[in-house]
Order: C-alpha cells, then sequence, then structure tokens
C-alpha cells in the first residue's frame, strides 16, 4: 500500500520526487531510501532539483 501510494504520487507529479516527498510528509532521504528498498532507485525520473 504504502508502495502504491509513493508511486502514484510520483507519477502525478511527473516524477518529481522532492515535490512527492513533500505531500508525502516524510523526507527526501526517506523517500529514496523506500525507493531502494522497493528496488526501484535510479529510475532516471526528475529530482525536482
Amino acid at each position: 500500500m504504502e508502495k502504491q501510494a509513493i508511486l502514484g504520487t510520483i507519477r502525478q507529479l511527473n516524477g518529481d520526487k522532492l515535490m512527492a516527498a513533500k505531500l508525502l510528509g516524510i523526507g527526501k532521504t526517506t523517500l529514496y531510501r523506500k525507493l531502494k528498498e522497493y528496488g526501484l532507485a535510479g529510475t532516471g525520473e526528475s529530482t525536482g532539483d
């Protein structure tokens, strides 16, 4: 469920992970850690930086 929430938010924001983290109420580092746990790190999506 958490995985779907994260991925859905990133998709809605066209890959903007920084904004996705803000909307989800988690830190950028936490978001990247979770993506790594799910095997989704390095997808090439924008970080929003």
